[in-house]
């Protein structure tokens, strides 16, 4: 069997997974966003602010932020950064920059990093329902019902059965009452609050690919408080959930309807299955550390990381459907299986248990 190229043409195009477009230039990097939605600038404003109260302690991780530009109504918005020269993890790991061990130990830098050293700069406490409200519905339930308007994906979402690989999964209209009753079970009574990354996936973190591990921590999400779950969910639907592959078009997908059911089956590049397998070792040694500094027990810790997982992976898709470069129909598509087999994995499971968090979808059995 002839092994498939895949284009490595996106690994070197500064794309990003979010509203803003990213330009390199000599010493700086410039993400812009010049669209209608409003999340599209008040992020930028927020990475802006955010950056800019760092305390020179941790600044070593985070990129300078050099100017911040906003004209116009709606709001254009530019801000400009200063540029590292190392790889985004995700990136390093597909161009085989790095050993699956490195990219373990870089995994686990970032993590403590994060712990110890960015976690305690701020703190609060907020109620579990707040923090679903606040943090997880909005994106979870807005997300599926703009994505049932984007043209050539909204049959996806409306169907009355959707089958991955064979799998037969819980249709999004279902999905979005399932969560209208049980959501809030995933979180506790009261959990602490911290100074979080927010967006902490392989995409998102700089590494060095020899010596010493060093870090830079970019696209951080701008609010003041995020739960540890956050981070911890984020990396963990990269590492379980073949986003980078899928993103990066190291995939293919077909896609077709039968007797009123969606079928989508995906084939990803299984290339780096070692690297992520190992990093995904390196993060759930940590839960542990995490639930403890969210101040909740472990079950209810990884009750949380589930239910925040496809929280994230349905966002991604809602952005990806709206790319500053045009909707990638295949990888929305792609996203909404993979936010599909997440949705009958915690809706089986039911919101007294936490699913599996050391499976990765789409391995074989």
């Amino acid at each position: 069997m002839t092994k498939k190229k895949w284009s490595d043409r996106l690994l070197w195009h500064a794309e990003g997974g979010s509203l803003n477009t990213i330009e390199f230039r000599d010493k700086s990097v410039v993400k812009s966003y010049t669209g209608e939605h409003v999340r599209g600038s008040e992020k930028l404003r927020q990475e802006h602010s955010w950056l800019r109260e760092l305390p020179a302690s941790v600044r070593r991780y985070f990129p300078r932020p050099l100017q911040y530009v906003e004209h116009g109504e709606p709001p254009q918005a530019e801000l400009h950064l200063s540029r590292h020269e190392h790889l985004a993890i995700a990136k390093a790991i597909l161009l085989d920059r790095l050993s699956h061990q490195r990219a373990a130990d870089t995994v686990d830098t970032s993590l403590r990093t994060m712990l110890a050293e960015v976690y305690p700069l701020r703190t609060g406490t907020l109620s579990g329902i707040e923090l679903y409200e606040t943090y997880h519905a909005p994106r979870l339930l807005r997300a599926i019902a703009a994505l049932g308007h984007v043209p050539d994906v909204a049959e996806i979402v409306a169907a009355s059965a959707i089958y991955v690989n064979g799998s037969e999964c819980p249709p999004f209209a279902a999905l979005s009452e399932w969560l209208d009753v049980h959501a809030q079970r995933y979180f506790p009574d009261q959990a602490r609050m911290v100074a979080g990354h927010g967006d902490l996936h392989l995409d998102n973190i700089l590494a060095s690919a020899t010596g010493p591990v060093e870090l830079i921590f970019v696209d951080p999400r701008g609010d003041l408080l995020v739960p540890p779950h956050y981070d911890f969910a984020k990396m963990h639907k990269a590492l379980t959930g073949y986003y980078d592959v899928i993103h990066y078009g190291r995939y293919e997908i077909s896609v077709w309807s039968q007797a009123g059911a969606m079928h989508v089956n995906i084939e990803p590049d299984r290339a780096h299955d070692a690297h992520y397998e190992h990093a995904l070792e390196a993060l759930l040694n940590t839960l542990p550390e995490y639930a403890d500094a969210e101040e909740v027990s472990v079950d209810t810790f990884r009750r949380s990381v589930a239910l925040a997982r496809l929280a994230h992976f349905i966002s991604f898709a809602w952005y990806h459907a709206n790319h500053p470069q045009g909707c990638n129909v295949d990888r929305v598509s792609a996203f909404l299986a993979m936010s599909a087999l997440m949705a009958r994995d915690l809706m089986l499971v039911g919101p007294d248990r936490a699913p599996n968090l050391e499976r990765r979808l789409l391995t074989p059995n």
